[in-house]
């Protein structure tokens, strides 16, 4: 199964606070510091196999983690300091080359689905000026009612994309719940 943006609800799932002109005049959310590598965007095996058929000519790599695969990043060779870019961005046109069935991650930056101590959190990258501006009971409404149930549907399926809190973000829900209502729920139809 591909993790993508499949219906128009979900490929404007963040058009409430982020805007394509905000996106194309930044890109912050395809380049990493070293401390950043972790938060590379994650494939399913499905999305992983169709990328190298698509683009065999970019020398993409990937490594396993849990059922998932992580786009290995790129050194770009151009910055004084240490920094990383993903490998499909394409500079020249400052875009994704991979935009129609881009990953999980992708869809939701600089909204994150993380684990810490046990609870399954809804959290927000302080890499993203323009949603860094916005007002905090605004971005937790877009967590509760938007963002969050997409994430959360798609976490019931690859629970690999919850990803462990590293504290390089902002938390807004708390959906552990949500998830183990679910789980419940399901447990009982059987």
């Amino acid at each position: 199964m591909t993790i993508r943006a499949k219906s128009p609800h979900e490929r404007h799932l963040l058009d409430d606070v982020l805007k394509s002109h905000h996106c194309m005049n930044c890109r912050l959310c395809c380049k990493y510091g070293p401390d950043d590598k972790v938060d590379a965007p994650l494939f399913t095996l499905e999305a992983k196999d169709r990328l190298l058929v698509d683009f065999p000519d970019r020398n993409i790599e990937f490594r396993q983690v849990g059922i998932l695969w992580q786009i290995v990043l790129k050194r770009l060779e151009d910055e004084l300091k240490e920094r990383y870019i993903c490998p499909v961005y394409d500079k020249k046109a400052c875009q994704c080359e991979v935009y129609e069935y881009r990953p999980f991650d992708c869809v939701t930056w600089p909204f994150y689905i993380m684990r810490k101590d046990k609870r399954v959190l809804i959290t927000l990258s302080f890499d993203c000026p323009v949603v860094m501006r916005a007002n905090t009971s605004f971005l937790i409404e877009l967590a509760k009612f938007k963002i969050g149930p997409f994430m959360i549907e798609q976490a019931r399926i690859h629970p690999d994309l919850i990803t462990e809190y590293h504290g390089h973000a902002k938390i807004l829900l708390d959906v552990t719940d949500k998830l183990t209502n679910q789980n419940q729920t399901n447990a009982q139809k059987v």
